[in-house]
């Protein structure tokens, strides 16, 4: 068990926030962070998938900001809620926390270490947004970095564009159509 807000928690915040960032004019992103070998470990050592939770939302705690809402989104996901933060810099912790989960060595399978990686949405307010397009955008992010193939930061700005995709260099791009 984490001890992460629940899903139910994080939609209320983020409705909360979706007005508060509308009758201000502010900016709000979002992030979903899905562990990419969740299915597989959960299915073959519920054990090590518990500590590769574990580990991933101890992560993202630890490099998000005491303002940002991290939660527990479902069994292989977290949302990560970043108020007053324009798309731009949210992108940033996005590709760290890529990075540092792809560095972990510590997590074991039967005496051999995983390579652990998450795939990561990013997304960020736009001013026609409601709650449903909002989420669906930094769910079609996430979507979007598994059918790369996993270990990849992508983010939609909600122009459509596509997203930036991230390499290791920390480099990206925006392709524009």
């Amino acid at each position: 068990h984490t001890g992460l807000p629940s899903r139910k928690v994080f939609v209320e915040e983020l409705r909360r926030r979706l007005a508060e960032t509308r009758r201000y004019e502010a900016d709000l992103s979002l992030m979903l962070v899905r562990v990419d070998q969740g299915e597989e470990l959960r299915s073959d050592d519920p054990a090590t998938f518990r500590k590769a939770i574990l580990f991933v939302g101890e992560a993202i705690q630890n490099m998000m900001r005491d303002s940002d809402l991290v939660a527990r989104f479902d069994e292989h996901q977290f949302a990560v809620l970043l108020p007053s933060t324009a798309l731009e810099k949210a992108i940033t912790p996005a590709e760290r926390l890529r990075e540092r989960v792809a560095e972990y060595r510590s997590l074991m399978q039967n005496g051999v270490p995983i390579n652990l990686s998450v795939s990561i949405g990013v997304t960020g307010y736009i001013p026609s947004d409601d709650l449903g397009a909002i989420v669906n955008r930094m769910q079609q992010s996430v979507e979007s970095a598994i059918e790369r193939g996993g270990n990849f930061a992508l983010y939609d700005d909600g122009g459509g564009s596509m997203p930036a995709v991230f390499s290791s260099n920390l480099s990206y791009s925006v392709p524009r159509t």
